[in-house]
């Protein structure tokens, strides 16, 4: 397994809990279920929050993405979000690359890249691990 396939791996992820919002969860709480992973109304740990079964492929990235630093997972999440917007609906950036999210994070793009290939390394030894 290589670099592009982990990164496509926690796109995957990422882009499913997106679409679980359908289940009745808005999107601002995207972070909060990739980070705690926790169900609201019984507050034991797991990935069920409301919202359809994962595949197998999905449990163990979710599992390895747990396995990260705060920081790592803030990272990682930042990669895959969406541009923000502003409260008129607009996007905040016209572009939403690494460089405006390393900006939106207070980070340097190089420091950016660097802890997300960071946690790609981990994520993918965590994986295999598994």
């Amino acid at each position: 397994m290589n670099k592009a396939s982990v990164h496509l791996m926690l796109a995957d992820l990422f882009n499913w809990h997106l679409t679980s919002e359908t289940s009745g969860w808005p999107p601002i709480n995207i972070l909060h279920r990739m980070m705690e992973g926790t169900s609201a109304s019984s507050g034991r740990p797991g990935h069920r929050v409301l919202c359809r079964e994962m595949n197998s492929d999905q449990l163990k990235t979710q599992k390895a993405f747990n396995s990260l630093s705060l920081d790592l997972q803030i990272i990682v999440c930042a990669k895959h979000a969406r541009c923000p917007k502003k409260e008129d609906g607009t996007p905040q950036y016209p572009k939403w690359r690494d460089i405006e999210k390393a900006h939106y994070l207070t980070e340097t793009t190089r420091v950016f890249g660097y802890k997300y290939n960071k946690a790609l390394v981990m994520v993918k030894k965590n994986i295999e691990v598994a």
